[in-house]
C-alpha cells in the first residue's frame, strides 16, 4: 500500500481512539482534566508508530527495488548475452521486460559520462514519453538498451530522439527481427559506438560506417596500419602532427576539393596544397593515386578511432 495511505490510517485511528475516550470521560470533571494531561502522550505514541512504519516502509521499498533491479539485470543479461539453454528463458525474460517476442528491434550503446553511469537518465521513462518501448541497463563502459521499432517509429526517428537525449557518442546496430539475434546486435552497437569521435555527440549506425567498423573490430591491425602509413607524421610534435592530419581530414571531408577545404580551415588553398605535399613526402603515398588515397584514408581513420597523437 502507498505510504500516505498507511499514515492517513494512523491519523484516522488516533482521532477515533481520542473521540472514544472523550465520550467515556464526558460528565466526569476529574477524568476530563486527566485526559488533557494524557492527550500529548496519545499523540506521541501515534507519532512514534508513524515514524516506525515510515522507516520500515522505506527499508522494504529499498530492498524490493534492489531485488527488482537484480532480477531485471539478470533478465537483460539473458537477452543481451544469449540463452545457453533451449531458448525458453529468453521468451520469459522478454515477457517480464514487456518486450514483444518478434518485431523489429535495434540495440543502442551510448557512452556513459563516468563508469557504470547512465548516459540517458531514466532512459526507459524518457523514451516511453516519446512512445518508444525499450529496456536498458548500465554496464561498466556504456549504457545499453534494446529498443522496439514500429511503423510510426523508424530508425531515423529513433536517432533523432537519441540525439536529443544523449550528450556523448552513440552506436546503433542494424535492425533485426527476433530477440535471439540480440547478442550479435549488441556487438554491432558496441563496434559502431567505438568508431565515434571521442568527446563528440556523434551517432553512428553500424551499416553506415563499414570502414570505421572494420578498423574498430581489429584494433591491433588498425594500429599497425596507422603506424605503417602515418608513422613519420605521428612522430612529429603534437601540434604539427594535428595540423597535417586535420588538413588531410578536411580534404577527405570535402571530397578532395582543395579550395573548399581551405575555406573550411580558414587558410589559403596553397597552404593546403603545401601541407598535403608534406604529407606525401613524409608517408611516401601519392594522393593522386587510388592506392595512396585508400591507405591514407584507412590510416587516418585508425588514428581517430584509436586516439593516436603526435609526439609530446
Amino acid at each position: 500500500m502507498p505510504l500516505p495511505v498507511i499514515l492517513h490510517a494512523y491519523r484516522v485511528a488516533g482521532k477515533f481512539i481520542w473521540s472514544a475516550i472523550l465520550a467515556e470521560a464526558a460528565g466526569d470533571e476529574a477524568a476530563t482534566t486527566a485526559l488533557l494531561r494524557a492527550g500529548s502522550e496519545l499523540w506521541l505514541i501515534i507519532d512514534n508508530h508513524s515514524g516506525s512504519v515510515t522507516d520500515a516502509y522505506r527499508d522494504a521499498v529499498a530492498e524490493r527495488a534492489h531485488s527488482d533491479s537484480q532480477t531485471r539485470n539478470a533478465m537483460l543479461d539473458v537477452l543481451l548475452r544469449g540463452d545457453p539453454g533451449d531458448g525458453s528463458r529468453l521468451w520469459e525474460c522478454a515477457a517480464t521486460l514487456r518486450l514483444p517476442h518478434h518485431g523489429t528491434f535495434v540495440v543502442v550503446a551510448a557512452q556513459a559520462p563516468r563508469p557504470a553511469a547512465e548516459s540517458i537518465p531514466q532512459a526507459e521513462e524518457a523514451l516511453r514519453t516519446r512512445d518508444v518501448q525499450s529496456a536498458w541497463r548500465v554496464e561498466l563502459d556504456a549504457h545499453v538498451g534494446v529498443v522496439v521499432l514500429t511503423p510510426r517509429l523508424g530508425i531515423d526517428k529513433l536517432c533523432a530522439h537519441l540525439s536529443d537525449l544523449t550528450s556523448g557518442p552513440v552506436g546503433l546496430s542494424e535492425p533485426y527481427a527476433s530477440l535471439d539475434q540480440t547478442p550479435a546486435a549488441l556487438r554491432q552497437a558496441r563496434l559502431a559506438y567505438a568508431t565515434a569521435t571521442p568527446g563528440s555527440r556523434e551517432l553512428v549506425r553500424y551499416g553506415q560506417a563499414p570502414v570505421a567498423v572494420l578498423l574498430a573490430s581489429a584494433p591491433d591491425a588498425a594500429a599497425t596500419v596507422a603506424q605503417a602509413v602515418l608513422g613519420p607524421v605521428l612522430a612529429l610534435p603534437a601540434v604539427e602532427c594535428e595540423v597535417l592530419l586535420g588538413t588531410l581530414r578536411a580534404w577527405f571531408a570535402e571530397q578532395g576539393a582543395t579550395s573548399v577545404a581551405a575555406a573550411k580551415l580558414h587558410v589559403h588553398r596553397n597552404t593546403v596544397r603545401y601541407r598535403l605535399r608534406r604529407l606525401e613526402d613524409l608517408t611516401g603515398r601519392n594522393l593522386a593515386q587510388p592506392t595512396g588515397i585508400a591507405e591514407l584514408h584507412l590510416a587516418l581513420e585508425a588514428t581517430r578511432i584509436l586516439r593516436l597523437e603526435g609526439a609530446p
